[in-house]
Formats: C-alpha cells, sequence, structure tokens
C-alpha cells in the first residue's frame, strides 16, 4: 500500500500480520547490559518529562520495587532503585511501559530525529496505544530493515541499540526474530541474551561441534553432561551476580548515610561501581572493608566541622587528621579490591579434548609492583589534596564569619555610638575633663579605680599581672569603662542591651566570652577562683583581644556581684590558664 507523499509504507503494520506481547519483551530481547542503562537514563531524567509520566513510574516503581530504609521506596535515590527496578521491568509489563515512556520523553533529541525520519519514510501509522502495556511483534520486513539500516548510518554518533529501541517504541513494532537470520534492524528476542564479551566462546564451541562428523563419539558421549555442566556454571554465575548486586547495594547504603563526609573526601561510590561486571576479588574481604569504612566514617563525623571555639578545635584537629588519614587509607583499601582480578579457572582439559575451547587465563592488566606505586601516589595525592580542602574550607569559614561580622557592624554602628555616647553624657559619673594619654595597663587601672569606684571593684588575684607591655593601653581604658557603663547598666536594668560581645567590639574591637570550661577551672583554680566576703567565686566571665604572649595580648576576668552590685575585677594579665596555653 502507499501513504499520500507516495513512499510504501510497509504491509507489517496490518493487525492480521502482527501479534500483541508485553512490553517486557523489549527488555528480554536486549542485551542486559544496555537495559540497565534504560532504566538508568529513566530514574535519572524524570525532571525532564511531563508531571503524568514521572507520577506513572513512581506508581509503578512503588507497586513492586522495595527498598531498605524508605516506606514509600519511589522516593529512594536513582542508584538504590536501579537493581530492583531492572529486574522487574523484566517481569511486569505496566513497570516497563512506565520504564520506556520516561526514557523515550527524557531523550528529546533523539526522540524527534528517529520520529523525522520515521515520517520521512512512510512508517508511521499514529501513535501507538500502550494503554494494555503491550507491543506489536511482526514478520521480518525487508524495508522496514533497510529503513532501519540507513537510520544507523546516518547517525552514527548515536548508539545503534537507541535508535533501534527508540525506533520501535515511536512505531510501536518490534521485529520477530526470523528462522534461520534474525532481524538485522531489531534484536532477536531471547531468554536468556549473550553479551557481546561471551558470545566469541560459545561461537568457538559451536563451530567445533559443527565440524564434528555425525559418528563422533562426542554425540554419544558427553552431550548431556557438558548441557549440565553449562546449566552448573549459569546458576553459579547467577549467584555471584546476586551476591555482587547485594555488596553492590551495602556500598550505595553507606554512601547514601555518609553522602556528605564521601563528597568531602571525593569518593563517588555510584562511579567506582558502574559499569563493572564483578568488581569484587573476595567478597568477605570487601564486606569486612565496607564495615570498617562506615565504622571510620561514623567515628568521623563528629569532628569533621570545625569547633566553635579555639581551645576545642586544638583538640580537634589532631584527631581529624588522624580520622582522615585512615579513612584515606580505607578509600585506598577499596581501589585495590576493585581492580584485582578473581583466581583464573584452572580446570585440567580431558584427554584428548580440544584446548581451544578453554577459558584462557586472565592476565593482570598491571604489575604488582606498579600497584604499589600508583596506590602510594594516590595516597600521597589524596593527602595533599586534604590538606587543601581542609584549609580552603577554614577559609571559607573565616571569610563569611567576618562578611556576616561586618554586615552586623555597618546595620548597627551608627546606633550604637550615638546610644553609647549619649548614655556617657546623661551620666553623672561621666568626668567632664578629657582624658589623659595612657602609658600602661596600671595607669588605665589607676583611673579607673578613681572615676568608677562605685561600679568597679578591683580585687586581683595572685596570678594577675598588671605591668605586662600591653601595646595599647587606651583599649584597656576603653574595656574598663566599658565594664562601668554598657556592662554595669545591662546587669542593673538600665539598658535592654544583652548582645556584649557585639557590644564591646564596637567600643574597641575585643571579644566578651561569658564562661569557661569546667574542667578548665577545676584544673586550674588558682587563675578562677576569688575569695568575696568570706567564700569562693569563680571568675567565668572575661574579656580581652590577642593570642600568646606578644604585647597585643591581654584578658580581664570578672564576676558579677549582685549583693553589692558591683562588678568585681578579679583577674588582669595575659590569659588565664588553659590547656591550650
Amino acid at each position: 500500500m502507499t501513504v499520500g507523499n507516495g513512499i510504501h509504507q510497509a504491509e507489517a503494520f496490518h493487525p492480521a500480520d502482527a501479534s500483541m506481547v508485553g512490553l517486557t519483551h523489549l527488555f528480554t530481547a536486549m542485551p542486559k547490559d544496555f537495559g540497565d542503562g534504560v532504566v538508568k537514563k529513566a530514574l535519572t531524567g524524570q525532571l525532564q518529562v511531563s508531571g503524568e509520566t514521572r507520577a506513572a513510574l513512581r506508581k509503578a516503581v512503588g507497586s513492586y520495587v522495595s527498598v531498605d530504609g524508605f516506606r514509600n521506596p519511589e522516593l529512594a535515590p536513582a542508584p538504590l532503585l536501579q537493581e530492583p527496578v531492572s529486574h522487574w521491568a523484566r517481569q511486569r509489563d505496566d513497570l516497563a511501559g512506565a520504564v520506556l515512556k520516561v526514557w523515550s520523553e527524557s531523550q528529546k533529541p533523539l526522540q524527534e530525529r528517529v520520529d523525522t525520519y520515521l515520517r520521512e519514510k512512510g512508517l508511521l501509522n499514529g501513535e501507538p496505544d500502550y494503554s494494555a502495556h503491550r507491543i506489536s511483534v511482526v514478520q521480518p520486513d525487508p524495508s522496514w530493515n533497510d529503513a532501519m539500516e540507513g537510520l544507523v548510518e546516518g547517525n552514527p554518533e548515536i548508539s545503534r541499540q537507541d535508535l533501534l529501541l527508540m525506533s520501535s517504541y515511536i512505531s510501536g513494532r518490534v521485529a520477530q526474530a526470523a528462522e534461520k537470520e534474525s532481524d538485522p534492524a531489531v534484536p532477536a528476542p531471547e531468554t536468556s541474551p549473550i553479551s557481546e564479551e561471551l558470545s566469541g566462546v560459545f561461537q568457538r564451541a559451536l563451530n567445533i561441534l559443527r565440524m564434528l562428523s555425525p559418528n563422533a563419539p562426542e554425540w554419544e558421549q558427553g552431550v548431556e553432561g557438558f548441557v549440565e555442566a553449562i546449566a552448573e556454571i549459569r546458576e553459579k554465575k547467577q549467584d555471584e551476580a546476586k551476591a555482587v548486586a547485594e555488596l553492590d547495594a551495602e556500598v550505595m547504603a553507606m554512601a547514601q548515610l555518609h553522602a556528605n563526609l564521601l563528597a568531602f573526601f571525593e569518593w563517588d561510590a555510584e562511579e567506582k561501581l558502574k559499569e563493572r561486571a564483578h568488581p569484587w576479588a573476595d567478597m568477605e574481604t570487601a564486606r569486612g572493608a565496607i564495615e570498617s569504612l562506615a565504622g571510620l566514617l561514623k567515628e568521623y563525623s563528629p569532628v569533621h566541622p570545625i569547633a566553635a571555639v579555639r581551645s576545642e578545635e586544638a583538640q580537634r584537629a589532631p584527631h581529624r587528621a588522624e580520622m582522615q588519614q585512615r579513612i584515606d587509607e580505607a578509600l585506598a583499601h577499596f581501589e585495590v579490591l576493585e581492580v584485582q582480578a578473581r583466581p583464573p579457572l584452572s580446570v585440567a582439559p580431558e584427554e584428548g579434548a580440544d584446548t581451544a575451547v578453554m577459558a584462557e587465563p586472565v592476565q593482570p592488566l598491571i604489575s604488582e609492583e606498579e600497584l604499589t606505586t600508583l596506590q602510594a601516589e594516590h595516597q600521597r595525592l589524596a593527602e595533599a589534596n586534604r590538606s587543601l580542602v581542609t584549609d580552603n574550607a577554614l577559609l571559607k569559614e573565616r571569610a563569611n564569619q567576618l562578611s556576616s561580622e561586618l554586615g552586623e557592624s555597618r546595620n548597627l554602628a551608627e546606633n550604637w555610638r550615638l546610644s553609647y555616647h549619649e548614655s556617657r553624657r546623661t551620666r553623672a559619673l561621666m568626668p567632664v575633663e578629657p582624658l589623659p594619654e595612657f602609658q600602661s595597663v596600671e595607669h588605665a587601672v589607676r583611673l579607673a579605680q578613681e572615676r568608677f569606684g562605685d561600679r568597679l571593684s578591683f580585687q586581683l588575684i595572685a596570678k594577675s599581672d598588671t605591668s605586662i607591655p600591653f601595646d595599647k593601653p587606651r583599649q584597656m581604658w576603653d574595656a574598663l569603662e566599658w565594664l562601668a557603663t554598657a556592662y554595669y547598666d545591662a546587669k542593673t536594668g538600665g539598658s535592654g542591651d544583652t548582645d556584649f560581645d557585639l557590644s564591646l567590639r564596637q567600643v574597641c574591637g575585643w571579644h566578651y566570652t561569658p564562661a569557661q570550661s569546667p574542667v578548665t577551672v577545676g584544673q586550674y583554680r588558682e587563675y578562677y577562683e576569688i575569695w568575696l566576703r568570706g567564700r569562693k567565686r569563680e571568675l567565668l566571665e572575661h574579656i580581652g583581644t590577642g593570642n600568646g604572649y606578644h604585647r597585643g595580648t591581654i584578658r580581664i576576668a570578672f564576676l558579677w556581684d549582685a549583693e553589692e552590685k558591683k562588678l568585681v575585677v578579679g583577674y588582669i594579665g595575659r590569659h588565664q590558664r588553659t590547656d591550650a596555653s
């Protein structure tokens, strides 16, 4: 027959020439690795399709698939859905149809190119009806085959299998395998497709059998045993494949649980497992490696963030570095497990057997020495990269902190300055005479005792040292004045401002710390305890600036005496003792 444009229309479209099969037929007819790729593209391409198409896939997935840890399996990550969806797409027509529809819509450029080509060739007869999740299987047709070959030749940059599958799905037809020669356009349906890597082995065996004479003893001896041996090997390989899939699922579950940490270590579990038929040389060793890595990541998780205070970070940093080294070693061990070859099959040939069909031992890709060198180099680069990543993270965190502080300062600085100076003018205790040029810490303390004696009580403990050569004595005065004004007013209800750290930074650039670690206080009591009216009190609050023992470092520790309504200054010096100092 002909269509409007005069191009021959394939007779195979007549219902009388076709029978219907479920859409799982398309998956069982294609090589498994290609079918798994179709499923992966569908799972990862859902955001590129319509909501209706996406909902249909999720409904079908939820009907058949279960994923540990997910009440709604359709919401699980794509790597965890890959294996179960690939399995059920070969078993359930509705799931196969949902996967194929998402795959087709998500491959829009491919879909449009194939659709245009088939229409130009007059090979489309309306849209296929997939409501029953079935497709037409038609007799081999030369005109269709020629058109498919032209499609493949005209698009060399696109996979042949992608072109043929899209053609079948758009047209609603798949060719039935011929009795003597399979249709070159569409893979012949097979219940157990043989991959290209193994087809040569089987072909050599078949060629040898064809060369045997009809009276050869092999036809009477060993045929049944050969078939049984093949079945046994196949069963063992299927068991191995199942074990590998289960182990891979464990790796992906572990990777999902520690996704952020593994991203920091730049280790992609999905990438490591991708396109590997059997990545594990020793299943038990691999399972132990997974458990070990999961344990290390769990132990490392609490020390991964930068600590909030410097003293805690000083304790955390060495542990973090040690854990990163151990995790690097564990990840390097995974690399070894993935490249190790399984022991070669060492089966002695029977007497008189043709050795042409025996499996050749697998040769290692690299030597042990080369592998050791590569592992050492990998570890060295990983350590260098880890150090750079850590430094970068610290710098970014500090930059974000400074940016945040700058923003706060710009928004509040003017209001605080006006409020602060207004409070100074309205307080009767403020002197009207100008301040002197401060020569030392002791000079600032003496003036503060004179002017703020009704608010500040200087009762310095033995560890204090007001003779330290602090190079900014005017800041010392500003800090003492802040204690006698802003801090004092907040304690007595004269001001609502209780953001002491921000307030102090606006005045003199120092920082306020409200407490000390109980462990530190207990260990270095001579720096933190003061006698007040016959009982011991602890100096927990302090203000200051700088670190170490240079001229820009100073601390003032104090407490609030609620009974006397005074602020007791108990320590002035470099800094109170801690484990870090």
